[in-house]
């Protein structure tokens, strides 16, 4: 991937291990990742390639979403007639403001904070449409922290779900009127403290 033409490919969060094959990138990685821990997935979704010109940018991290516990993070804010009775919650809405790590675990240093509302929409299955802002505030060399990243769509909830898709519609900052595509993973989940961890791998465009 040389040459000016590839432009500058940024990893925030991503592990340096998985980046040799972009030696003409620039690297942002937050304190504490692990290339062990956490890879892109393979093959590269076909939204790889056309972030390899000017302006592109890939990154990777965990969001913790924590339902119970003095580190709670989910919040049921509004419920239909038929939630409690409903296979799927319809109707039931959340407020989430969860952290971003860069490892697996919930006490790692958070590089941000992802918030916004999942609404269950689905009568017959799992799935929340999402509306979410993710709001970088360590990154290494301090060069995207203020800025944030907006992303909608749907993620089906129902097991352990992989790569399901997201849009990202825009941005501030560095990543004002960005557009491109996240692909959401789930990871783990701890029954005890409803502590749900899962995987945002993003391709963006800017400019």
């Amino acid at each position: 991937m040389g040459g000016s033409a590839m432009g500058k490919l940024v990893a925030i969060f991503l592990l340096t291990g998985m980046l040799g094959a972009v030696a003409n990138g620039s690297v942002i990685v937050m304190p504490g990742a692990s290339s062990a821990k956490f890879q892109i997935p393979k093959p590269l979704h076909p939204a790889a390639k056309r972030i390899s010109q000017d302006h592109g940018y890939q990154m990777g991290f965990y969001i913790h979403e924590v339902g119970t516990g003095p580190n709670k993070t989910v919040w049921n804010v509004a419920y239909s007639e038929n939630t409690l009775t409903s296979p799927s919650s319809f109707g039931l809405i959340q407020m989430i403001d969860s952290p971003i790590t860069g490892v697996p675990e919930l006490d790692s240093l958070s590089g941000g904070r992802v918030q916004g509302t999942f609404a269950y929409a689905d009568l017959h299955q799992t799935a929340v449409i999402v509306n979410l802002n993710i709001r970088f505030t360590v990154t290494e060399g301090g060069i995207h922290e203020g800025d944030s990243l907006h992303l909608l769509g749907r993620i089906s909830l129902s097991g352990q779900w992989r790569d399901e898709m997201l849009s990202v519609v825009g941005g501030t900052g560095t990543f004002s009127g960005a557009r491109g595509d996240a692909f959401s993973s789930y990871y783990s989940f701890d029954n005890s403290t409803l502590h749900r961890v899962s995987t945002l791998v993003m391709y963006v465009l800017v400019g």
